[in-house]
This record gives C-alpha cells, sequence and structure tokens, in this order.
C-alpha cells in the first residue's frame, strides 16, 4: 500500500501536468486565433503561370476587337468618316454601339443625326460595301477587320 504522502505527492504531480496542458493548449489556442486575424487580406502574389494565363486573356480579347470605316454621305452631299473598334458581329450593333445610329425595329431612322422618313419625303439610309449595294439589311450583315461602309441618304 502506498502511503498518504506518496498519493498526495501523485495527485499534486498529476495536477501540475494537467495545469500545464491546459495551459498549452490555451495559450496555442490564442496564437493560432491571432494568427488568423494577422492575416493580411491583400490579394496573393500571383504566380508566373498566372500572369501568362490573364495576359494570353487579354489578348484574346483584344484579338477579338475588329476595326470597320464606316463612310456616311447626309442629304446635303457632305461625307463623315468613322473607324469604328467594335466585339460587334454584325453591322447593325457596330453601329448601334457607336451610337452613330438610331433604329425602329430593325430599321435604321437616321444616322450621325440625320433623320429619314420614307413616308414623309421617300428618303432612307443605303448601306454599300466597299460601293456595293448590300442585299441584306444592316442586322444580318456580318463585319469583319478591315471593311469598309457606306450609308447614303437617298431619295426615292
Amino acid at each position: 500500500m502506498h502511503s498518504k504522502s506518496e498519493e498526495k505527492m501523485k495527485r499534486n504531480t498529476t495536477s501540475r501536468i494537467l495545469s500545464l496542458l491546459l495551459a498549452l493548449t490555451m495559450v496555442l489556442s490564442m496564437l493560432a486565433f491571432v494568427g488568423c486575424s494577422d492575416k493580411q487580406t491583400t490579394e496573393p502574389e500571383k504566380t508566373a503561370e498566372q500572369t501568362t494565363a490573364e495576359n494570353k486573356t487579354a489578348e484574346q480579347n483584344d484579338e477579338q476587337k475588329i476595326t470597320i470605316n464606316v463612310k456616311v454621305t447626309h442629304a446635303d452631299g457632305s461625307t463623315k468618316d468613322f473607324s469604328i473598334v467594335t466585339t460587334a458581329d454584325n453591322l447593325m450593333d457596330a453601329l448601334d454601339g457607336e451610337k452613330l445610329i438610331s433604329q425602329e425595329n430593325g430599321m435604321i431612322m437616321s444616322v450621325d443625326g440625320e433623320a429619314a422618313d420614307y413616308n414623309a419625303n421617300g428618303s432612307w439610309w443605303c448601306i454599300t460595301k466597299s460601293g456595293t449595294m448590300l442585299m441584306t439589311g444592316a442586322a444580318d450583315t456580318e463585319i469583319a477587320d478591315g471593311e469598309s461602309y457606306e450609308l447614303t441618304y437617298t431619295i426615292g
């Protein structure tokens, strides 16, 4: 049998060990909490692969942009040239995106601020591509980089 003093000593040792473990656990928990709250909210540094991928995406977006040239001939015979950089795939969207036209139900009503009214005086906007009259409307005319179009105020 153990003496009372030996048992008391064992209990004190066990109690001290448990107290140390508890204190250690509390300190580690506080460090973990402080470590989490000290983390910076800034964006992590990008790897070379991420930067390269982002640059390729930007280049692809630039490659999708095309430039078309548009010459507008007004009723008084004056002309104005426009260079349009766009991602649109048809003429109507490219012109509308530049606010060069107003349109109603797919019909061009005005160009560069000048309206044509077929019902009032037989005027309309004739669309040509490099001098050749189009047989499609602006919404159905697909565009490609470097093409030239003309919008001419026409009566009759």
